[in-house]
């Protein structure tokens, strides 16, 4: 019996880890500056999710064209072990990876859609909660990480600190068109007001996010399923290992 062969996709219609080739080929085939490779193990897969170099590669990075291609690298805080450094080194890449919009080497183009994918974390739900989210361009390259400390919270608290938190970044880069994906399909339903928030633990975030959506000119909100949202979930699971950052509604500022 040859070898089982997982199928890592980093850049293409749908990023995630697939187990078969024919699930691969459906995000990559004819997808501009696609970026897959090959690996015999789910964990060296993970890894170059990540932007870490497997022990052992597979495959050679394919472009469209066929051509060999070299990765780009990942900003440090995909990169990062939560057990290998402080919360207050976490932090700062958090902050930082952000640097290249901040700077203004990357300009925002004005009238083009941007997407953000967010997730939650929480161990024991409830329990001390995370939340990740990232900003990609309208060509799909990762611009912005964020990580987030939620302290003791829920899922559900988290997965919309998630999404406040890619919401207002997109919004303090000047971004006016967005598309944004994750995998609560309870916010998800609930920013489409099609489920009604009977939770009053969740409403002042809900309020919070739909007043975040109310500031852009173009706002769209999908649901995906757990593995199409494997970088959301890594930011955060490193936002789980942060400090609390408490709660603030600019909707009441």
């Amino acid at each position: 019996m040859g070898k089982t062969k997982v199928y890592a996709v980093r850049k293409g219609r749908q990023p995630g880890i697939y187990e078969s080739w024919d699930q691969c080929k459906r995000q990559t085939d004819g997808f501009k500056g696609c970026e897959y490779k090959s690996f015999s193990s789910f964990s060296d897969a993970e890894s170059y999710m990540n932007g870490i170099s497997p022990t052992k590669t597979e495959a050679v990075l394919r472009s469209v064209t066929g051509d060999a291609a070299v990765a780009k690298p990942r900003p440090k805080i995909a990169c990062i072990s939560a057990d290998a450094v402080s919360a207050e080194e976490l932090i700062h890449v958090s902050s930082s990876s952000c640097s290249k919009i901040k700077q203004g080497a990357v300009p925002i183009q004005a009238g083009r859609v941007y997407q953000v994918e967010f997730d939650g974390a929480s161990k024991g739900n409830p329990g001390r909660a995370g939340a990740g989210a990232l900003l990609k361009d309208p060509d799909g390259n990762v611009e912005c990480e964020m990580s987030e400390g939620v302290g003791h919270a829920t899922n559900n608290v988290a997965e919309y600190r998630g999404l406040i938190l890619g919401l207002k970044t997109a919004l303090d880069k000047g971004i006016k068109k967005i598309i944004v994906k994750g995998d609560s399909k309870l916010v998800c339903e609930q920013i489409m007001e099609r489920w009604k928030v009977r939770n009053e633990g969740l409403k002042d975030l809900w309020q919070e996010a739909m007043y975040l959506k109310s500031q852009f000119l173009e706002f769209k909100i999908q649901h995906v399923d757990r593995e199409f949202n494997p970088l959301a979930d890594q930011l955060a699971n490193i936002g789980v290992t942060l400090p609390e950052t408490k709660f603030v509604s600019s909707s009441r500022s």
